[in-house]
């Protein structure tokens, strides 16, 4: 803490290294929430990014207040599958505790309500910051591409939260922020090189989909969608298990030794 600063490379190379040898952890606790994650996209509403083009005739405000609304539960259940995996695979990373079993995903505590806030928060400002950017740039891709890049650049002076959460019950924001300070260029390209590698992937599948639908009928483009969202959110998660796995080392780096958590997770093994 104070004047140790975060090394970029052996932090990514830590983060996918852990991701690969843990590889099948990782697929055991993602089982149900990328199923119910994946069913969520097929029927929740469009992004609030879009709710400029789908609400002509509202004002900017209007139109996103709207979309927000009804996005609103499923932005609220995502957080929480979120919540359901992100939790334990820290938790696992951190301090070695065995993965929960299958009952323990419908258990609760206070350190999952204190784990999904921050879930719910991030989602929030994210959709918030591309709704503004889709407002103001005239291209739609260069306005997400820049919300993201400043939920990134925000997101990371915050990031030891959720480590701290899953390891010993959390503190405050207001500490992660302390302990980064100095570091926040450091995380910010930590969390950049990694999730370069998953943008990419993420465009290459996107091209592939485009590529094949052409002369598809209905019933076979939805599948194509369908499984067009298992594979983004098959991404979206090895994406976030390897930046969790970055955030705990750069919580070990900046935050000094991992404290012991006081109590497992419900039903963990």
């Amino acid at each position: 803490m104070g004047d140790a600063k975060l090394p970029i490379r052996l932090t990514v190379s830590y983060a996918f290294g852990v991701f690969g040898r843990e590889f099948l952890r990782f697929v055991a606790l993602l089982i149900l929430p990328l199923t119910c994650m994946t069913a969520i996209d097929l029927i929740r509403p469009v992004p609030l990014s879009t709710h400029v083009i789908l609400q002509p005739g509202l004002s900017a405000l209007w139109g996103w207040m709207l979309t927000l609304a009804i996005s609103l539960p499923a932005t609220l259940v995502s957080a929480l599958l979120v919540t359901l995996f992100a939790l334990p695979w820290l938790r696992h990373v951190q301090t070695g505790e065995g993965l929960p079993m299958l009952d323990a995903f419908f258990r609760w505590s206070p350190v999952h309500t204190k784990f999904w806030a921050g879930a719910l928060a991030v989602d929030v400002l994210g959709g918030v910051l591309r709704a503004l950017a889709a407002a103001i740039l005239p291209v739609a891709i260069w306005g997400t591409m820049i919300a993201d890049l400043l939920l990134l650049l925000v997101v990371v002076r915050f990031s030891l939260l959720f480590p701290s959460v899953a390891a010993n019950g959390g503190f405050s924001p207001a500490t992660s922020w302390q302990w980064s300070r100095g570091n926040g260029g450091y995380l910010f390209l930590t969390g950049l090189l990694i999730l370069v590698p998953f943008v990419l992937l993420a465009i290459a599948v996107s091209i592939g989909q485009g590529s094949i639908a052409d002369g598809f009928t209905e019933s076979q483009m939805f599948s194509l969608v369908a499984v067009g969202h298992l594979v983004n959110r098959l991404i979206f998660f090895a994406g976030l298990a390897v930046l969790g796995a970055a955030s705990c080392r750069a919580y070990d780096v900046l935050g000094g030794d991992t404290p012991q958590p006081s109590a497992p997770l419900p039903g963990s093994a």
